[in-house]
């Protein structure tokens, strides 16, 4: 069940990176994607009026605590049984964690879609006193409780698709479902069909939907033996002399075991290096010279240590309002622009109009 494969520090640990972000750069935009798209419905609502997003940050709040609460946990659950059993080379363990998964989750999520729906005036009053908010907040729920319903699914089967090593495809599927569909429908039935901030959800409803329906039929119909050999490829693992076998509980308390399972416990194996490479195929492939894989390595941690400077410096010195000037904004979504803050604050002294806005500063 078990393989001693770590043998201390060696210089081979610099190589094969690109396998690894190959898998990490799409498994980072699938998974920051689902989460910037709130944070663009949170812009949104702050163009429609202070009331709205307020509304919107409740709805948001308890839409985070719900996800990391019930579909985050059993995804990551799903994706580290889907690369166990992916890993033991068992075409059939993905497929009965997938089935467990989704049920589990479309039960456990029942209990969270009542309490939107029989608890939506009760709950906003955890956030805020102001009734116009409470009055929006408790209208949102129920469209919340049916995006709950697909959004369980998508953070499931998300998980599975992780563990499969497939995390390019998630993030085609997020920005096709959301971005593509969900959004832009969401932002025209906010300001051509004005309905509000529902407008919004209903759109996010409908990406989220679609997205569901595209993760489910992939989930179910992934040729599981094809992604077995997948992973082996890309762990470049030593051939077993046997499978591995799995012993009931009970026959582990007894004592008892057959011959067979006797034998294959026995069997102590042995990396023929540390990566598991087969002499050919060290061989075949020619490794990178010292000097050339230095290089590289260096040069990619000095792009992205560069990156996180200029980024800094940019957010220390620049002072975005000279740029983009300050903002007075009213309820009705309209606004008055001013150069600075003295234009602003004059404004202010002189203008009865002040007292019925927001300052927004960037």
């Amino acid at each position: 069940m078990s393989v001693y494969t770590w043998c201390n520090y060696s210089s081979k640990l610099w190589h094969e990176w690109g396998l690894w972000f190959r898998l990490a750069v799409p498994g980072l935009f699938m998974v920051t994607l689902e989460w910037t798209i709130f944070e663009i419905g949170s812009l949104v609502a702050g163009v429609l009026g202070e009331r709205e997003l307020a509304a919107q940050t409740i709805i948001y709040n308890i839409e985070s605590m719900c996800y990391t609460l019930l579909p985050l946990g059993v995804g990551l659950a799903a994706s580290i049984r889907v690369g166990h059993f992916l890993g033991a080379q068992s075409a059939v363990g993905p497929k009965s964690v997938t089935s467990v998964s989704v049920i589990t989750i479309c039960l456990s999520s029942v209990p969270l879609i009542i309490l939107f729906i029989f608890a939506r005036w009760k709950i906003p009053y955890l956030f805020t006193s102001d009734s116009r908010v409470v009055e929006l907040a408790a209208n949102l729920l129920p469209i919340l409780a049916v995006f709950q319903i697909f959004d369980s699914i998508v953070g499931t089967c998300s998980g599975v698709i992780r563990g499969a090593g497939l995390q390019y495809i998630g993030a085609i599927i997020c920005i096709v479902t959301l971005y593509v569909i969900g959004a832009p429908v969401g932002i025209c039935l906010i300001f051509l069909a004005k309905i509000g901030l529902q407008g919004l959800w209903w759109g996010l409803c409908l990406g989220v939907f679609i997205s569901s329906i595209i993760y489910l039929i992939v989930c179910f119909r992934l040729n599981w033996e094809k992604q077995v050999a997948s992973a082996m490829a890309r762990i470049r693992t030593v051939r077993f002399s046997s499978r591995t076998n799995y012993s009931r509980p009970e026959d582990l308390d007894s004592g008892e075991q057959s011959t067979e399972q006797r034998n294959v416990n026995s069997l102590a194996v042995v990396p023929k290096n540390l990566f598991g490479r087969r002499k050919e195929e060290q061989n075949s492939s020619s490794p990178p010279s010292r000097k050339r894989l230095l290089c590289s390595r260096i040069l990619l941690v000095a792009v992205l240590t560069s990156h996180f400077i200029i980024s800094l410096i940019l957010y220390c010195q620049l002072r975005w309002k000279d740029y983009f000037g300050v903002y007075c904004l009213y309820d009705n979504g309209t606004f008055i622009q001013f150069n600075d803050l003295q234009e602003l604050n004059k404004f202010r002294d002189t203008s009865p109009l002040y007292s019925n806005c927001t300052t927004v500063i960037p």
